[in-house]
């Protein structure tokens, strides 16, 4: 969904391909109950509600998502897209901005599997002009949401290649490349090939702290620094 990174690939082959089986959460010695954060600096993750359907669909099936996201250039009608919108959802939210609680975009997590620790990911940005940090910063909130109130070892994504490019700034280094359908895909006038990618339990934990800073000061860091838009199906 982001780029403007150095390194144009989200691929990590150093990264083992087995992943330590899940640690402890970041607030495991606390004794205080767990909360769930759905504030940042520049965002707010919201629960989506029936009104929000039409503006939704919409963004969705712009020009500018239309082929690149998940309905991939089909026009589902208001009833199919209402149930395709939470197809084997567990967590789903709108972005949106804490200035002008306008609508930044839409992350969701789904087709989770307890039994092997894996769940799925997808994110879109509404406007791709926007270059705020606000999505990444949402999307980083969802995951941490993820593999802090559950068991999950590792969050799978997949995209289109053209959609590579976006995936730099904060999110391409997190990310490993653990497979590829060659050509998989037609969109534009030829074949693309469509990627998997994950984000590991074990990575997450290493970075959290600087991408999500606690405390009272955290208002006044600057984790996300260089974030442009995209999207990831």
């Amino acid at each position: 969904m982001t780029a403007s990174d150095p390194s144009p690939s989200p691929s990590n082959p150093s990264h083992p391909s087995h992943p330590s089986p899940p640690a402890a959460g970041p607030s495991s010695s606390s004794d205080h109950p767990p909360l769930q954060r759905t504030v940042g600096r520049w965002i707010t993750l919201r629960p989506i509600r029936h009104a929000d359907y039409d503006a939704i669909r919409l963004a969705e099936l712009s020009d500018e998502l239309g082929v690149r996201w998940r309905h991939r250039g089909a026009t589902p009608s208001p009833e199919a897209f209402a149930q395709a919108l939470w197809a084997g959802v567990l967590v789903q939210y709108l972005v949106v901005d804490n200035d002008d609680h306008g609508l930044v975009g839409l992350v969701t997590a789904y087709n989770a599997d307890l039994q092997s620790g894996t769940c799925h990911m997808g994110f879109a940005r509404f406007d791709r002009h926007d270059r705020s940090p606000g999505l990444v910063e949402g999307v980083l909130l969802v995951a941490d949401h993820l593999f802090t109130h559950w068991t999950f070892r590792k969050l799978y994504g997949e995209t289109l290649e053209f959609n590579l490019t976006n995936l730099g700034g904060v999110l391409g280094p997190l990310l490993t490349e653990e497979g590829r359908l060659r050509q998989h895909a037609y969109a534009g006038g030829r074949y693309w090939d469509l990627v998997h990618l994950a984000l590991y339990r074990d990575v997450w934990e290493a970075h959290r702290s600087r991408l999500l800073p606690e405390g009272p000061d955290r208002a006044g860091s600057r984790p996300l620094s260089v974030l442009v838009p995209g999207a990831w199906a």
